[in-house]
């Protein structure tokens, strides 16, 4: 059973508030709300020093109003002058839902039937716990064996655990780390093993410098994320990290 996904996106739904709002409004006007991806969805609020996250649950295009639930995903209701930008951006809290964890504590849900990494005949299970209160999450799949009369093989179950880390300084990443990066530091790769991957995301106006740790990314000792919100995933070959 593929999970359906709840919150809707679109390419360069971006757009402005076409008047002032308060941390108590919950009904915004915009410029232009026909470039927005039907609802449900998420938008962030920003200007240069802050941003704000609201889920849109109503939309209309004759008035260009839309109805919003306030300061999702930790961020805070804030007042917001006319002219700041909004856009329908790829939030931790979208990338949570699509793997089905969004406010949970425990997780878990059969995705699609098939075969483990070894080759065992069942079903894949996406399963998460929290493991330390905003900070850290750990998730894995594994595959739930399933039984077949003309199979005698012993079936064992196969995982991937991926943490996701927030930091605030210089940080050396594991394989299969999520490391969400604010500030201007250095995210230092593990070495190079067959397969092993790492992502990072910079959620600051800083520069965040990705470094290779000795080895190339992309031909390079180091790769640099500029812009706010931007984000790279790394996959090793054994030898060099490269970017996708």
């Amino acid at each position: 059973m593929v999970k359906n996904l709840r919150l809707n996106a679109e390419n360069q739904a971006e757009t402005k508030l076409a008047s002032a709002i308060g941390t108590s409004d919950t009904v915004i006007t915009v410029d232009d709300s026909t470039v927005l991806p039907p609802v449900p969805h998420r938008l962030t609020i920003y200007d240069s020093t802050s941003d704000e996250i609201v889920e849109v649950t109503a939309v209309d295009t004759t008035t260009d109003e839309i109805t919003v639930e306030r300061g999702k995903e930790d961020t805070i209701a804030q007042t917001w002058d006319s002219g700041s930008s909004i856009e329908n951006r790829f939030t931790r809290g979208t990338y949570n839902e699509m793997l089905g964890l969004e406010d949970r504590k425990k997780y878990e849900d059969t995705i699609v039937g098939g075969y483990d990494q070894l080759g065992n005949r069942g079903y894949p299970v996406l399963s998460w716990e929290k493991t330390q209160e905003s900070v850290t999450e750990d998730w894995k799949v594994f595959y739930k064996p399933a039984y077949d009369p003309h199979d005698n093989l012993q079936h064992k179950e196969s995982y991937i655990t991926r943490k996701t880390v927030s930091v605030t300084s210089n940080y050396t990443a594991s394989d299969r780390d999520i490391v969400i990066a604010d500030g201007a530091i250095t995210i230092t790769l593990p070495t190079p093993s067959s397969e092993a991957f790492v992502d990072v995301k910079n959620v600051s106006t800083s520069d965040v410098t990705v470094d290779g740790n000795g080895n190339n990314i992309d031909g390079s000792a180091s790769y640099t994320i500029s812009t706010q919100y931007e984000n790279i995933s790394l996959v090793s070959d054994g030898t060099e990290w490269w970017t996708l």
